[in-house]
């Protein structure tokens, strides 16, 4: 029997509060747009190769995100979700929107 790591599950959104907490005044979190790819390398690339745990594997994980980001930008299910505070990208994280990806959020959220 092959083990996995995964779990699947869904979620029950009916216990969901109909309003969350807004963000603070300056930031936005909103799909990002073909013109922010730049903006996006760099934010995944500075998040992976400022934590040493990587660094043994960060041009194989920087080849991954790159093809993420490829994929969401030219899918209709996928997308980039990106952190603003002002006009800068602080944060981001892949959302694939295929049901039989293995992971839907990818690389997980990275934080500046």
């Amino acid at each position: 029997m092959k083990h996995s790591s995964w779990i699947r599950f869904q979620w029950d959104l009916s216990a969901f509060p109909a309003n969350g907490s807004p963000l603070p005044p300056r930031y936005q979190i909103a799909p990002a747009s073909g013109h922010d790819v730049e903006q996006l390398r760099k934010l995944f690339s500075t998040a992976f190769t400022l934590d040493s745990t990587w660094n043994a594997a960060v041009d194989e994980v920087l080849a991954t995100v790159q093809m993420w980001l490829e994929r969401a930008f030219a899918s209709r299910t996928s997308t980039c979700l990106a952190l603003r505070h002002c006009t800068r990208i602080i944060g981001a994280s892949v959302v694939l929107g295929e049901p039989e990806a293995d992971n839907h959020l990818t690389p997980g959220p990275c934080i500046l």
